[in-house]
């Protein structure tokens, strides 16, 4: 089997919301199934798998993100979308309507402690393993998006069928160029951090860790789902081109081992 020095991070596919929380939302059960509906980044779970010959990380938020966003910056004043209420705690919908009834302070550390933490620790765990075996790691962070935008994003921007996203400090330009490349290579319509931008590091290497790397790829969701089912065309595409970002991913971090 083959092992490589990747950790998948999927932190949008979960539409569970635990019932002794339910009583924080506001909206109506077919409100909020809808509002389930519209934010959950549908099957990337499923989609962002690997060939049974493949070994790596996978790292998958527990509940919805509308529970606590594991994507956030868990401060406000650092967090741009919590001007639009939607930070490390939804209190708005995508259409701006409330979600959520005020929050004690008990309430948001006990959100934090259950699922933001310890989310972050299997990451930056995951993280670490991978950097102890290989030395290098790269995090691919696994996201989809619908085909028309919802109320709070920005109409103006173009929503190509595969979106790359990069951070300042942990995607190089190489890295860049060759997931772009594959994915030009797979689809027509590619744009790098359009429609959106940034890519997840794990809190602990963030900023400090050299030999850690990131990028975003967001699928827009009409190129593999069906009525709101998964296309088994589309999974096979799609199979096809993560793993060849699978091994261009890898080569460049290999390569940046040994040249280290």
């Amino acid at each position: 089997m083959r092992v490589v020095p990747i950790v998948f991070h999927i932190p949008h596919a979960s539409t569970f919301i635990p019932a002794g929380l339910r009583d924080q939302f506001v909206l109506g059960d077919d409100l909020l199934q809808r509002e389930i509906e519209l934010m959950t980044d549908w099957f990337t779970d499923e989609l962002f798998q690997v060939p049974d010959e493949i070994s790596m990380e996978r790292v998958i938020a527990y509940a919805s993100r509308l529970v606590t966003d594991v994507e956030r910056i868990p401060v406000d004043d650092a967090e741009p979308m919590s001007e639009l209420g939607m930070g490390m705690f939804y209190m708005l919908t995508s259409s701006g309507e409330p979600l959520r009834r005020e929050l004690s302070a008990d309430e948001q550390n006990a959100l934090f402690e259950t699922y933001y933490r310890p989310h972050h620790q299997r990451l930056n765990e995951a993280v670490d393993r991978v950097l102890h075996r290989f030395g290098a790691c790269c995090i691919i962070d696994c996201h989809s998006f619908p085909k028309e935008p919802l109320p709070y994003e920005d109409a103006r921007l173009k929503r190509p069928e595969v979106c790359i996203g990069t951070d300042n400090s942990h995607t190089p330009d190489a890295l860049v160029r060759c997931v772009l490349d594959v994915a030009a290579h797979h689809y027509g319509e590619v744009a790098l951090n359009t429609p959106f931008a940034g890519s997840l590091v794990s809190g602990k290497h963030w900023g400090v860790s050299d030999n850690v790397f990131s990028v975003m790829v967001e699928v827009r969701r009409d190129v593999y789902c069906v009525d709101g089912r998964l296309s088994s065309e589309a999974m096979t595409r799609f199979a096809s081109f993560l793993f060849e970002v699978i091994d261009a991913t890898s080569d460049f971090t290999m390569a940046y081992r040994i040249n280290r």
